[in-house]
């Protein structure tokens, strides 16, 4: 599961790293103003809890747009979760060892 995991991070790690960037946009955007206007009078603070809950939808679309990868993407992660568990059998290590006794082979009788 780890395997799958990685390989999803790896994916996504563009995405992950704008979702970093709007998210602390987005936080500099609703803390500057609540900051700036926490003494005025005419700052209701009911408005920045009305601000607070309108943000959180597009903040939950943009989570669930980089969090979701596309087709193409599943299909590399499924794959290589695939080749990582056909490259970890035991076949596949008798057939690596043989074929690098063969490249071993070729390259001492070029040598010669």
């Amino acid at each position: 599961m780890s395997d799958v995991f990685l390989l999803y991070l790896f994916m996504r790690l563009d995405a992950i790293r704008i979702l970093a960037i709007v998210v602390f946009v987005l936080g500099l955007l609703f803390l500057v103003p609540s900051v700036l206007h926490a003494d005025d009078e005419g700052w209701v603070p009911g408005k920045l809890k009305l601000v607070k809950r309108a943000a959180a939808v597009p903040i939950i679309a943009v989570i669930v747009s980089v969090g979701v990868p596309s087709k193409s993407e599943m299909a590399i992660i499924v794959g290589g979760k695939i080749a990582l568990d056909a490259a970890r059998t035991d076949t596949a290590r008798e057939v690596g060892s043989e074929v690098l006794a063969a490249i071993r082979a070729q390259l001492k009788n070029s040598a010669k």
